[in-house]
């Protein structure tokens, strides 16, 4: 997928009186479910086709479902555009997983335009309530069909919140002279000059088997993506590594059910957050814990 290099500006401010909507079509403090239309003939049609005029050329043969809705609860906000592409290229092998994308008319600044907000492979589209959050803006959440709940920062963006998949762990601790000791042996760069402090969060993998998810915390060590981790099993003497990474705060274990769940035998996947409002899933595999699925916030304008 190529970025595309700037937005769609001034050529859309016309078009988005059209894509007003009446307060029908606006998501009550339930889940809706989007419809999606051939966007032959439809009022978002020009918006769409200039938009992403250069991947169409390029791709004939995809075929276009679109849909207009509301995600703002501020009823004199313009309607938002949702483009569904359908083709073997944009669609996953089962076929109903497309790229959908999610236009919003940024309105509040003098290069008003059409922007990509969301981009995900998803066999349906769900707004739901108004996101709790302070900087919410009053723009309402959206899913796809793997749960993961996106919420407005206010920033332009939505971001996927962890505890709509997972079961948040719980807030780190000091980790035991043990633990401490092993996980410094394991990284003694990490630890180097004594400026590390070591945390702890025990998790459940499986029905049977805990674990303790180490946090390297160092100013020099930790970056805007986070800090580094271990995953470590067993007791003292029988310590051993089975995963690492990198955490910005927040983790939390899936359930075995969860549709995002991949791991196998029986050991639950996990997630961590990564750059503030990324989220990185792990699962077991082989004897260890390693990435299977990154997302970001979703402020990345791009092209099928």
């Amino acid at each position: 997928m190529k970025n595309i290099k700037k937005y769609i500006a001034g050529a859309f401010l016309a078009m988005s009186s059209v894509l007003a909507l009446s307060s029908a079509h606006a998501a009550d403090n339930g889940w809706k479910k989007i419809n999606f239309h051939d966007i032959a003939g439809t009022r978002e049609a020009n918006v769409v086709y200039e938009l992403y005029k250069p991947f169409l050329k390029a791709n004939p043969n995809v075929h276009l479902q679109t849909a207009v809705v509301r995600l703002s609860h501020d009823k004199n906000q313009n309607g938002s555009i949702v483009v569904r592409f359908v083709s073997e290229g944009t669609c996953t092998d089962a076929g109903d997983s497309c790229l959908t994308n999610v236009l919003w008319f940024d309105a509040r600044t003098d290069n008003q335009h059409w922007r990509e907000i969301w981009s995900r492979h998803t066999s349906t589209l769900w707004v739901g309530p108004v996101s709790p959050t302070q900087w919410g803006q009053g723009m309402y959440e959206i899913a796809g069909n793997d749960g993961l709940v996106w919420r407005w920062t206010g920033q332009n963006t939505y971001y996927p919140d962890l505890r709509s998949v997972a079961t948040p762990w719980a807030p780190a601790a000091q980790a035991s002279a043990s633990l401490v000791g092993y996980a410094s042996d394991v990284h003694t760069d990490y630890v180097a000059g004594g400026q590390t402090t070591i945390l702890n969060q025990t998790i459940k993998l499986n029905d049977v088997v805990n674990a303790h998810v180490l946090t390297y915390q160092n100013g020099k060590l930790c970056g805007q993506a986070g800090c580094p981790f271990i995953i470590v099993t067993g007791s003292p003497g029988t310590y051993s590594t089975i995963g690492e990474g990198i955490i910005d705060t927040l983790g939390g274990t899936l359930p075995a059910n969860s549709r995002m769940a991949q791991s196998l035998n029986g050991w639950n996947s996990l997630v961590v957050q990564v750059a503030g409002s990324g989220l990185e899933f792990y699962r077991y595999n082989n004897g260890m814990y390693r990435p299977y699925m990154t997302t970001y916030s979703s402020d990345i304008t791009r092209t099928p």
